[in-house]
């Protein structure tokens, strides 16, 4: 081809110039021709701001004929679309925000409560209107459809949740535990010491009272009295006592008026038998006036036994230490010692404690007349066995020893003087 260096290369798909180049493959192209065209990622027709080419035509990634893309990843983002959804929270709508066209998410976006006092639907939208008081604000209540202002106290009203207080009573509304429309009820604490009024303002008045707030009781044998209001509690009072007592020949019991105090029927035991020794002192009984004073005499273990614990006596015996004095244990039986002169057969039968020649008498002294069981083995005393079964050593002048030959000499017998052998005994020459 002909090179024309008088014609100028533009964008028309035409080798102007004949210099066999065309278009933007052309240094010499006329500039003014060029079109721009920025990288459009997401082919929406839409390219990033500030990424542009002059090219003739589109080529590769520079195919987007206009700027501003808010979002070039996104095909649904560009120059007036919206680049979120809408957002509702609790009861606050916040509209989309749009492209502007110069690349920033800046149109719209707007937060307002939604209309009507109304909670959103969900995410992305407000509710149309109310079904129940849940769909309502905070202080709204729902009526025919629509959120109404919750009424101030004093308002007349049809139900608790139209009242700020979300107290309605008697037609009007107050705040919640006092009293609408002048009802002492209303004002009812349920604390039984106090006093509660509505005044003139609908506002309850409390006052402690004295009032009794719970009754004396008995549980088994322990008496509680009766509590009493005090500065609004109930705790004057409550105060325990154990109806017993340590007399046997009183009776107690627990009344709600308190203890009660009454004698115990005659017959009723108030003191143990006691044994001590040979000594038994048998139970003492009630005698039904509140004193312990009948029975309790005193008197030895019978059959001449001994104690056999603190409160009884022996029926049997073993041996003489479970025998009283002056009885001893004869084949199981305790049996009265015999005094002397009597017959025995050894001397625990005695009250002496001595027993001789078969009869009882006390020791050292002859029993049954028999002045053998006087003997002193003295020669020089006579020995005697008194009537009273007394011995008697009387001194006699018996001869003690007899004459005898001594070498030639006699030696004249002996004879006894004050109870001693020693007169005679002189010796002679034969």
């Amino acid at each position: 081809a002909t090179i024309n260096p008088d014609a100028q290369e533009v964008c028309d798909g035409v080798d102007n110039d004949c210099d066999g180049l065309i278009d933007d493959g052309d240094p010499s192209i006329d500039i003014t021709t060029y079109s721009n065209y920025c990288t459009d990622g997401d082919g929406d027709g839409y390219g990033a701001p500030g990424i542009e080419k002059c090219l003739c035509k589109a080529k590769g990634k520079w195919t987007g004929k206009q700027g501003g893309d808010c979002n070039d990843d996104d095909l649904l983002i560009f120059p007036g679309e919206p680049c979120k959804d809408p957002d509702c929270e609790w009861y606050f709508f916040t509209s989309p925000t749009i492209c502007g066209g110069d690349g920033e998410c800046n149109v719209g976006g707007e937060t307002a409560p939604c209309p009507g006092g109304l909670l959103c639907e969900n995410g992305s939208s407000c509710k149309d209107k109310c079904l129940t008081n849940s769909d309502c604000i905070e202080n709204n209540f729902c009526i025919a459809g629509a959120c109404t202002g919750k009424k101030a106290n004093g308002s007349q009203c049809i139900e608790h949740s139209q009242c700020q207080s979300e107290h309605c009573a008697n037609g009007y509304c107050c705040t919640q535990g006092k009293c609408c429309g002048g009802d002492d009820n209303h004002c009812d604490d349920t604390n039984l010491c106090t006093s509660n009024s509505c005044d003139e303002q609908f506002e309850c008045q409390t006052l402690n009272n004295s009032f009794m707030c719970a009754a004396a009781t008995c549980d088994q044998n322990v008496f509680t009295t009766a509590k009493y209001c005090k500065l609004g509690a109930c705790a004057d009072g409550g105060v325990q006592e154990n109806c017993v007592g340590n007399d046997p020949c009183k009776s107690w019991a627990c009344t709600l008026s308190g203890c009660s105090e009454s004698n115990a029927p005659k017959g009723v035991l108030c003191e143990l038998a006691a044994c001590n020794g040979n000594t038994l002192t048998t139970p003492t009984l009630c005698d039904g006036l509140g004193e312990c004073t009948w029975g309790g005499t005193t008197l030895p273990c019978p059959g001449g036994y001994i104690c056999d614990n603190e409160t009884e006596c022996l029926t049997a015996c073993k041996g003489q230490d479970e025998c009283a004095d002056n009885y001893y244990c004869n084949q199981s039986q305790c049996i009265p010692k015999k005094p002397n002169g009597e017959q025995c057969g050894d001397n625990l039968q005695c009250g002496s404690s001595h027993c001789g020649g078969g009869f009882c008498c006390d020791e050292g002294i002859c029993c049954g007349g028999k002045a053998v069981d006087c003997d002193d083995v003295k020669v020089c005393t006579s020995d005697l066995c008194t009537p009273t079964f007394q011995c008697k050593n009387a001194f006699n002048s018996e001869p003690c020893k007899a004459g005898f030959c001594d070498a030639g000499n006699w030696v004249e017998a002996k004879f006894c003087n004050n109870g001693e052998c020693i007169l005679g005994g002189d010796a002679k020459s034969c």
